[in-house]
């Protein structure tokens, strides 16, 4: 019957779903490298969601949360929602690097410029899908921890990692 059905397609769609992982991670770093016509800034803007997905997908394993449909499908919407934290950070530290600031004071600048934007649209993204965490229906529930999780991590990973990776990183000849 129709959970026989479900049960076998299971397999297929998890797989699926780890390829539309891996599209959207490429999808970001091909998009952000092409718009900001810099390999690096792709390869930085990805790193804090990925770092998330890692962490997310460890207190999985962890908790022994099994990788079904909806929990498969959290890490493709992670990188969706919470690439923005790091491309307006890069993006704002970039523009007051060139306007002739050391890279220490331009991810300082930015941080403090950005971060409170940046912290907002995470509590509100965040709060909306924990939201999810109410319902009745355990997928659902699962899919908003998982959201919620991922975007904290995120979160977390923009205003902690991505400082230290920008201080490296950006363009704007020696110090």
């Amino acid at each position: 019957g129709d959970v026989a059905v479900s049960q076998s397609m299971i397999g297929g769609i998890v797989s699926t779903q780890a390829l539309s992982l891996i599209f959207s991670v490429l999808t970001v770093l091909i998009l952000t490298a092409v718009l900001t016509r810099s390999i690096l800034a792709g390869l930085v803007c990805v790193v804090p969601c990925g770092v998330a997905v890692v962490v997310v997908f460890g207190l999985m394993g962890a908790c022994s949360i099994p990788l079904g449909i909806a929990t498969s499908m959290f890490a493709a919407m992670a990188i969706g929602v919470g690439d923005d934290y790091a491309i307006h950070l890069w993006e704002s530290a970039r523009s007051r690097r060139a306007r002739g600031g050391s890279r220490d004071e331009a991810v300082s600048s930015a941080v403090s410029g950005v971060g409170p934007a940046i912290l907002i649209d995470a509590l509100a993204v965040g709060t909306g899908f924990g939201v999810l965490i109410l319902s009745q229906v355990p997928t659902n529930a699962r899919l908003g921890a998982l959201l919620a999780i991922s975007i904290a991590a995120c979160l977390v990973a923009t205003f902690v990692l991505l400082p230290l990776i920008l201080r490296w990183t950006l363009p704007g000849g020696p110090e």
